[in-house]
């Protein structure tokens, strides 16, 4: 799941027209580069909702411990997919 997350991270910062940095969902790259698509009329508003719900979800891969976040087998997958999908 991570690793989707980053892969999806470097396509957010170059839609977003910023270089490549951070791939944290915390970045203030990633963060500024969001605010750029939601403005944006190039993407559609459903791909671009879709993005911020999985960077909604982000954070727990990032920060928390696997004994706190622990997903289901299911869960991952879907995360890993939508996260293939939207790139």
């Amino acid at each position: 799941m991570k690793n989707s997350w980053e892969g999806l991270a470097k396509d957010i910062l170059l839609a977003g027209n910023i270089g490549l940095g951070r791939l944290d969902p915390d970045s203030p790259a990633i963060g500024h580069s969001l605010q750029r698509l939601e403005q944006s009329t190039k993407h559609a508003w459903t791909l671009v909702a879709e993005i911020k719900q999985l960077h909604t979800t982000a954070p727990t891969l990032f920060n928390q411990s696997p004994f706190v976040y622990d997903p289901t087998d299911a869960d991952a997958h879907q995360y890993i997919l939508r996260s293939d999908e939207a790139r």
